[in-house]
């Protein structure tokens, strides 16, 4: 088993993702935060300016007032009543409109400074109030033609402790309104700037995080698909020594594993036809009619791996090529989502898994030919298992409208078997007879024993088998291409079958005629004592 300690491409893909994710939520707050100080301090800075040209018109109103009065005093007569009870009109209203300006600021981290500026309003507004009522009081006097009282009210009302007061009141009150304008706009003019010299900065910064992040995702799986793509054209080489030590991803590490045993095991074969033939060489001069059919065979042997090697080959670079495809696509062109990024990653895996089934499949053949087939015998009733596969298949033929038909005449035989094997046979047998059978026919499925062996049979009335056929049909990576249709797969079933049976100690064949149906026979040693497993 192949140590790798590699990260998984599934969590960087993640982390990538997340990575993206954060840098544009920080960089998004950060623009949200930045604009929404920006307006809060314009609207401030409007406020603070509808608030001091209210302060203006009612110290513009006040001077009037008090102007009037004093013209009222040297005349001697209230002129144009009208005009002054509009001026005291719009004096007021003017104190209105600073009183709402004020409160209208609801500004709570700025609490005590609303108190305060409300407070000298109310002074400003007693002051304003005192005016109006001192206005009264001047007109009320050149009514009744006094104009030594009407003088006095005047003069009162010119006093430093009310006009002058008020005067100061209202210089203040615009003072700080002037200087509130100033001081907000000057925030929202540096909160501009800022935002100006900022974003293109976080942008810029979120596109080269985003790049380094994608690029690192994309090393890291062309890395892997790298390391495969070069044990393939070393095993095309004929260098089946070559392993490979590690992968970037943990993903790809049993596809790795499988690669390594299957080079292992071809060199170890390779190993051993390659001591027969010193062997043979050695033993030239003595034996050369030996000789003579010696190079027959090992000619024979040459063929059958040289066209073992180019099948695997083609096999293994079929999905290999897709799974790096797959990988380009998704990495081609502008970024793409998790969810692109996630199918693109499903059609990998389907590939590798699909890949390591075929060496798995590859790798227990050769360790049949080399009689180190991996089974886990015990003795088991047969009828159970062959039923229960019936079972498994029955939905694949409902679906061709192929009628399913079990006949077993003895239901206690008994055998020493690999249970998962034979019913891997079992459905071999039982998917190529539905394969290759017409809609609405049958296939029948029967255990019977024979002296001291266990016969299977199925038995279909489909497209059946030439001579050639089936000659042929135990040989790696052969498929028919008779037939209804051509059925996918790689040309492993039978032989796979085959070596199930063979490391049993049993025999497989299949008869059949051109149009006229398939019989697959299965012989399997009887157990001497009759005991099924629990």
């Amino acid at each position: 088993m192949m140590l790798s300690t590699a990260s998984s491409f599934k969590r960087r893909l993640a982390f990538t993702g997340a990575g993206l994710f954060a840098v544009v939520l920080v960089s998004a707050a950060l623009i949200w935060f930045g604009a929404r100080q920006h307006s809060y301090f314009l609207e401030r800075s409007a406020h603070a300016q509808d608030v001091y040209s209210s302060y203006r018109a009612v110290s513009d109103h006040t001077y009037r007032k008090l102007s009037s009065m004093a013209e009222i005093v040297s005349e001697g007569n209230v002129a144009d009543l009208e005009a002054r009870f509009r001026n005291q009109r719009a004096l007021r209203a003017a104190l209105a409109t600073v009183r709402d300006g004020i409160n209208a600021d609801r500004d709570p981290v700025d609490a005590l400074r609303q108190a305060a500026e409300l407070e000298h309003f109310n002074r400003i507004e007693a002051l304003a109030e005192d005016i109006i009522e001192g206005s009264q009081a001047v007109r009320d006097a050149i009514d009744a033609n006094d104009r030594p009282a009407a003088r006095i009210a005047l003069d009162r009302l010119r006093s430093d402790a009310l006009e002058g007061r008020f005067n100061r009141l209202i210089d203040e009150a615009l003072a700080d309104e002037l200087r509130e304008v100033r001081e907000t706009g000057r925030i929202a003019r540096e909160l501009t700037s800022f935002l100006t010299r900022v974003l293109p900065g976080v942008v810029a910064f979120s596109l080269l995080l985003g790049a380094l992040l994608i690029f690192s995702t994309w090393r890291a799986l062309t890395s892997s698909l790298n390391v495969f793509k070069q044990a393939v054209e070393s095993y095309r080489a004929g260098g089946f020594g070559h392993r490979i030590q590690s992968v970037a991803d943990t993903e790809f590490a049993e596809l790795a594993d499988a690669m390594n045993h299957m080079a292992a095991e071809i060199d170890t074969q390779r190993a051993g036809a390659q001591a027969s033939q010193d062997h043979l060489e050695a033993q030239i001069s003595a034996r050369t009619a030996e000789l003579e059919r010696s190079n027959t065979k090992l000619a024979s042997v040459s063929e059958m791996r040289r066209q073992f090697l180019a099948d695997i080959s083609h096999e293994l670079r079929t999905p290999l090529t897709i799974i790096q495809g797959e990988a380009d696509v998704a990495l081609r062109g502008e970024t793409k989502t998790a969810e692109q990024y996630q199918d693109a990653l499903e059609r990998v895996r389907e590939q590798t898994v699909h890949t390591t089934r075929l060496v798995q499949d590859l790798l227990f053949i050769a360790r049949t030919e080399d009689g180190k087939a991996p089974l886990h015998l015990r003795s088991a009733a047969v009828v159970p298992l062959v039923s229960q596969v019936c079972e498994d298949m029955r939905p694949l033929a409902n679906e061709r409208l192929i009628t399913l038909v079990e006949q077993y005449a003895d239901t206690e035989v008994v055998a020493e078997l690999d249970a998962g094997r034979f019913k891997q046979v079992v459905t071999i047998l039982i998917d190529n007879a539905i394969k290759y059978s017409y809609r609405d026919a049958q296939v029948e499925v029967s255990v019977a024993r024979r002296d001291n062996q266990i016969e299977v049979q199925v038995v279909d009335d489909g497209i059946g088998l030439s001579y050639h056929q089936s000659n042929q049909v135990f040989s790696r990576f052969y498929r028919g291409v008779d037939g209804v249709s051509t059925p996918a797969g790689t040309g492993l079933g039978l032989p796979v079958a085959k070596a199930i049976v063979d490391a049993h100690g049993g025999s497989i064949y299949l008869r059949g005629e051109s149009g006229r149906g398939t019989t697959a026979t299965v012989l399997l040693p009887v157990e001497p004592q009759l005991r099924a497993s629990p």
